[in-house]
């Protein structure tokens, strides 16, 4: 004998409460239902089955009307239902298909002797309050040629649907160490020009007043918050690297004293208040500096900044 799995729905568990898993039911009608699966997954339920009909005995113009039912003590609903008919009320019901003038849309199977038929049930409904410790049913209807019902006989499946699981999310909290004193830094760069060799803070030259604005509006920034106050400056000064090594170093450190005697000036800071460094030339700042710039040779420029030779040897190709 041959053998045919039919599916009436197909689909993809990803993940549920698999609530109940029975062994096989068998009324009188020959119909076994092997196993039953009632899950529930967020706001569905999904109800699974195979329905074995290999031994239903029906005749040629009868049709047996397999419906699952969520039974309550006060509420009922049916699923999708399967139709297995007779050889000539088989070919029937596919011709009211065909035509639009059947009454009920069923899954229909033809019953067969020479073949074991299992069906594979599969539906999903949206989930209700109500269907918690309902009950699944199987209604079994056998109908003649006129479509008259010969009988009626349920199966009770003994499948409970329970509520589904809630997952409560898991609240952790994170306490941050405790600072007596809170601390925090507001980092800047201002970009001053110097007359070649000097060191002295001149506000009006070139493009220095700008330059200072910044410097200003930080310390402002401080002094508008109540909450804050200002406790250290710390200054770091370069030299842009044309010229001598040695002579680079030296400007870079007079002129970061520089900016911090015009500063200690203006806010009477005292000397405590500042921590002055220099790093001689600054290669880094010359890129920036020149990359948006029009310059003849730019690239050339850049190519000797960027590039891994020693400090020296940058020097000489800049000068050439």
């Amino acid at each position: 004998m041959k053998t045919n799995k039919i599916s009436i729905v197909l689909f993809i568990f990803l993940c549920g409460i698999v609530l109940h898993i029975n062994g096989q039911t068998k009324p009188s009608s020959g119909v076994i239902v092997i196993p039953i699966r009632t899950i529930v997954h967020n706001d569905s339920l999904y109800v699974e089955m195979d329905i074995d009909v290999d031994r239903v005995k029906i005749k040629s113009q009868e049709a047996l009307i397999l419906t699952p039912v969520i039974r309550s003590s006060q509420q009922a609903e049916e699923l999708p239902s399967v139709f297995l008919g007779g050889k000539k009320r088989y070919k029937a019901y596919l011709r009211q298909q065909a035509f639009g003038t059947a009454r009920f849309d069923f899954f229909p199977l033809q019953a067969r002797k020479d073949e074991t038929s299992i069906i594979h049930y599969a539906c999903v409904l949206p989930y209700q309050n109500w269907m918690e410790k309902a009950g699944l049913n199987l209604k079994e209807e056998i109908y003649g040629c006129a479509d008259c019902q010969r009988s009626v006989s349920w199966l009770p499946l003994d499948a409970k649907i329970s509520q589904p699981l809630q997952e409560l999310p898991l609240i952790l909290y994170i306490n941050p160490p405790v600072e007596i004193t809170k601390n925090r830094d507001i980092h800047g760069k201002a970009y001053l020009d110097f007359p070649v060799n000097q060191s002295v803070i001149l506000p009006n030259f070139r493009n220095n007043q700008y330059e200072l604005n910044k410097i200003h509006q930080a310390i402002a920034q401080v002094k508008a918050n109540k909450y804050a106050t200002a406790t250290s400056i710390d200054l770091i000064g370069y030299a842009s690297p044309e010229g001598n090594e040695a002579l680079n170093e030296t400007l870079s450190m007079n002129r970061s004293l520089s900016l911090k005697n015009y500063l200690q000036h203006i806010y009477d800071y005292p000397n405590s208040f500042f921590s002055v460094n220099w790093q001689g030339e600054d290669w880094q700042g010359l890129e920036q500096l020149i990359t948006p710039s029009s310059l003849k040779n730019k690239q050339m420029v850049l190519d000797v900044i960027t590039s891994r030779l020693p400090d020296k040897t940058k020097d000489l190709q800049m000068k050439s």
